[in-house]
């Protein structure tokens, strides 16, 4: 195998002082002219290749960051990753990954061994956001990170920055459309309402939004075997005409039961949901709901991250930001009708 040539090589070669060589390879002298160019002419020729390690030690810095997903089966979470790599890339850095199967054990290992690896700061989706029964143990975990960090979830560190979707937003958007069009009865499906905080924030949310003196809202555990049942029963013997998916996936699985049972959507129920998964587009109808941008959410927090980076930051106060989100009308809602 072939040795890789040194600076002192480089120098020796060109005939200048190994200082010479190492401000031109580095980047930080300004020196230029033809004695430059051939430096770095030299370099390629002889397959030079600068020591990362050699240089991240002496910058205190691996130029390495931290992605932890709560669970990678969600696509959302890549799209989140790539967003980020596709910034952080031209600043010179590289993104570990890992994925944390909403168990807040292995989120605490992860973390542990992305801080072995000397990482300059960590991207995380907490586990607490699927499962709150581990919010106490997430806390712990946080607590004792030694580098800068973003949150993409519900506000859960104090001393962290975080970037989170608005889903009040989300919920007026959903009641506005619906009482828009003459809908006073509604069911929300949902999945998790004792352990995920994000499918109760969406279910008190649009309660709150929907809910007054000629608007009722009812829940309906996705969990529970007669699920679909207990919703045709509302529907058709209690006058409830439009339906709720706290998740698109539930939207797009009362849009199945719904058909199966002999519903015509949107004449005999509306449908919508809470994100426009790939899903919400290709069921017939396609489902009204709303949207986030998630590649802009990436950003966000991938700006937070750079700006946490440079040494005039850190003692900033911590971010909340909270993502917009946009209704997407599609061909699942329709005007009530009279009667």
């Amino acid at each position: 195998m072939t040795r890789a040539p040194t600076i002192y090589e480089i120098a020796e070669k060109v005939g200048v002082s190994v200082a010479t060589v190492s401000r031109v390879l580095s980047g930080v002298t300004g020196k230029r002219g033809k004695k430059k160019e051939e430096i770095l002419e030299v370099a390629r020729q002889m397959g030079y290749r600068p020591n990362k390690v050699a240089r991240n030690l002496v910058n205190r810095r691996s130029h390495m960051l931290g992605f932890l997903a709560s669970d990678l089966n969600n696509h959302a979470y890549v799209t989140y990753y790539h967003a980020i790599e596709n910034f952080f890339r031209p600043r010179g850095y590289e993104i570990l990954i890992a994925d944390s199967e909403r168990s807040a054990e292995i989120e605490a290992a992860n973390i542990e061994r992305m801080l072995d690896s000397r990482v300059d700061g960590l991207i995380i989706f907490p586990v607490s956001d699927w499962d709150i029964r581990q919010a106490g143990a997430c806390a712990i975990t946080y607590s004792g990170i030694p580098v800068p960090v973003v949150i993409l979830g519900k506000p859960i560190a104090p001393h962290f920055d975080h970037v989170y979707p608005d889903d009040g937003l989300a919920a007026r958007l959903l009641a506005r459309h619906l009482t828009g069009l003459k809908h006073r009865r509604c069911l929300v499906l949902i999945s998790g309402r004792d352990s995920n905080p994000t499918a109760l924030c969406r279910l008190e949310a649009f309660t709150r939004e929907f809910s007054d003196s000629r608007c009722k809202v009812r829940f309906v555990d996705y969990e529970d075997p007669r699920w679909a049942e207990a919703c045709m029963e509302a529907i058709r013997g209690e006058g409830f005409t439009a339906l709720v998916g706290v998740s698109h996936i539930d939207a797009a699985f009362f849009n199945q039961a719904a058909w199966e049972h002999g519903l015509q959507i949107p004449r005999d129920v509306s449908i919508v949901a809470f994100d426009d998964g790939k899903i919400c587009e290709l069921v017939r109808p396609a489902i009204t709901c709303t949207k986030m941008d998630h590649i802009a959410a990436a950003g966000r927090a991938a700006a937070l991250m750079a700006a946490r980076l440079e040494p005039a930051y850190p003692s900033c106060k911590p971010a909340r930001i909270a993502v917009p989100y946009e209704l997407i009308v599609r061909a699942s809602t329709t005007r009530r009708q009279a009667g």
